[in-house]
């Protein structure tokens, strides 16, 4: 390994995420729910997708090369859940509970991987390794949308 590996390495655990055990996939989700916060009420609306987008683009590239260096969607690799978490809470209220039901959406679809996530899960490297966290994150996130219209 190169020491220009070091940084990829880290980003791709999701920003050392990935080495808190047991659950890293669970820890991977935690910081990007509060940053997806933090963005929703702090920002406008497209530097939220643009954070989101430059993770999904990121979490590719860096999670194809952890890939090559950990083996395959190694448990080490989290950036993807920050990636899926950051869709699950795109554009939802910024109410405590709002973001706690996304956050436990998205790990129960990311766990499940209802179809095409298990489907994308195929793809090749880093595109397969994020693709089907970024589909769990949008079945969240449609899921709490439809459950914040029948308790309204």
């Amino acid at each position: 390994m190169r020491k220009i590996d070091y940084p990829i390495l880290f980003i791709a655990s999701g920003f050392g995420a990935g080495f808190l055990r047991p659950y890293a996939g669970t820890w991977g989700s935690i910081a990007p729910a509060i940053l997806g916060w933090y963005l929703a009420a702090h920002t406008p609306f497209w530097v939220f997708s643009l954070v989101t987008a430059a993770t999904i683009a990121l979490g590719v590239v860096c999670a194809d090369r952890a890939e090559k260096f950990w083996g395959a969607d190694a448990k080490r690799i989290t950036i993807d859940e920050c990636a899926g978490m950051l869709v699950a809470v795109m554009a939802l209220p910024t109410i405590w509970w709002v973001y706690l039901i996304a956050f436990i959406a998205f790990r129960a679809f990311d766990v499940l991987k209802p179809p095409p996530a298990r489907q994308l899960e195929g793809l090749p490297g880093g595109l397969g390794i994020v693709a089907d966290d970024v589909a769990a994150g949008l079945y969240a996130n449609i899921f709490v949308r439809v459950l914040l219209l029948t308790v309204s």
